[in-house]
């Protein structure tokens, strides 16, 4: 039945492009000549099917449409809207066939003045996946798709950037709070039930921000960063009333002061990232808000050919860790107290990670390898992404890997490898 279903969507999806791109040549151009376009269309159509060695864990065709106007003298447009329809989906996850949009704003520019203004994604970082300055933008980790970028999510940010080379100062408003997602709605704790999640309200008070300055320069790119606002992973909270008693995500306010750089010496890239983080332990009804801690990435990157491998070391140093062991009267409250450390990694004082990417590109670059792994080595918590791309032609791929989590029980690894553990296979063709 898969194999039938995929085979479908191969097809539709090459009729389907075909068709678009002449009509869109054909309709989006003054007198004939694509120079004259007053604005470019241009998207995908995808489907992908995930499933571990038992079920289906994830069927789903998608479809992404791209508008980009000219740049004028003053700026331009761009929006993203993406269709997706679910054939199935992890037992009790809250999936829907569902039309939103990816991004949407507008471009502004004034002499040494750069704005955009409307949804949009902001990454911050130049790790190779770690990013812990990367503030800006939460994840969905309960996306299903081959390519990383998927799993960021959009904001509404007021975005404004001066000019001054070698610097820029960009500075971040965002006006909105949206929360990273992860699937723990599953997680059962003795039939506690899960309440509504109480997330900031629309309130110039309960916005964020984020001001950062960037040095780039042909030896060195480096920036230095400040982010003050709710942090993008909320925590897990509680309300206890007679014969009641529910859980419910709640987001925190926190200071992070962040530093990255990456440079070139010899045959080697270099690369390293840093954020100091201050939760506010004053937020309005927070009981559980993780410890101040120090996040650090260093690594390189090498090419030999067609081969490349970029590796890297995570640490994370927790200030003012405590591990004191709670009473029995507080059985409920350390359960919940022990999820939060797992969902902000806090569970040790130092951990100690390494990360591993290499990857070849074969047959004239149309066969691409990667292996994509992480060691927590202090957790024994581990996660493999391999992946293989072929190009079949310039606008049509096909996908084959897995996302695997392992990690003993008592791990968020351990949490996510029963969740969302899957080989795939997708098909994606551009047009």
């Amino acid at each position: 039945m898969m194999i039938r279903l995929v085979l479908l969507l191969i097809l539709c999806g090459i009729t389907i492009s075909t068709f678009s791109q002449s009509l869109f040549e054909s309709s989006f151009s003054s007198a004939g000549s694509t120079d004259e376009k007053k604005f470019e269309l241009f998207g995908y159509v995808k489907s992908s099917a995930f499933s571990d060695f038992e079920e289906s864990k994830f069927i789903a065709a998608e479809t992404a449409l791209k508008l980009e106007t000219k740049k004028g003298k003053y700026g331009n447009a761009f929006i993203e809207a993406r269709y997706q329809k679910f054939l199935s989906h992890i037992e009790d996850q809250d999936k829907s066939d569902e039309l939103y949009l990816r991004e949407a704003y507008c471009n502004l520019t004034f002499h040494d003045f750069d704005f955009r203004i409307g949804q949009q994604i902001i990454v911050w970082g130049r790790a190779d996946g770690f990013n812990p300055t990367n503030n800006i933008t939460p994840f969905d980790m309960t996306v299903f798709s081959s390519d990383e970028d998927d799993r960021r999510r959009e904001n509404f940010v007021f975005q404004t950037i001066y000019n001054f080379y070698p610097f820029k100062v960009e500075l971040d408003w965002v006006p909105i709070y949206r929360a990273s997602k992860l699937p723990i709605d599953n997680i059962q704790m003795n039939n506690i039930a899960w309440g509504a999640n109480d997330f900031p309200s629309l309130e110039t008070d309960n916005s964020s921000y984020g001001i950062k300055l960037d040095l780039e320069k042909p030896a060195i790119d480096a920036s230095v960063s400040f982010f003050n606002g709710y942090y993008k992973m909320p925590s897990i909270e509680w309300n206890h009333q007679p014969g009641n008693t529910e859980v419910y995500l709640n987001a925190f306010r926190t200071s992070i002061i962040g530093a990255d750089f990456s440079t070139v010496t010899g045959k080697y890239g270099l690369r390293g990232e840093f954020a100091y983080s201050i939760p506010d332990d004053k937020t309005h009804n927070q009981q559980f808000i993780p410890s101040k801690q120090l996040e650090y990435t260093l690594g390189f990157d090498r090419e030999w050919g067609n081969f490349s491998l970029i590796a890297q070391y995570i640490g994370k140093y927790i200030i003012d860790f405590s591990d004191d062991t709670p009473t029995p009267s507080n059985v409920f409250q350390a359960t919940l107290a022990h999820y939060n450390q797992l969902l902000f990694a806090q569970t040790d004082e130092i951990t100690h990670s390494v990360s591993l990417r290499p990857a070849a590109n074969l047959l004239h670059e149309t066969l691409s390898i990667e292996m994509l792994s992480l060691a927590n080595c202090t957790t024994e918590e581990f996660y493999f992404k391999p992946l293989v791309e072929y190009q079949v032609s310039d606008n049509i791929a096909l996908n084959v890997g897995a996302q695997l989590y392992y990690g003993p029980d008592a791990t968020m690894f351990g949490l996510l490898e029963k969740q969302i553990n899957a080989g795939f296979a997708e098909v994606k063709i551009n047009f």
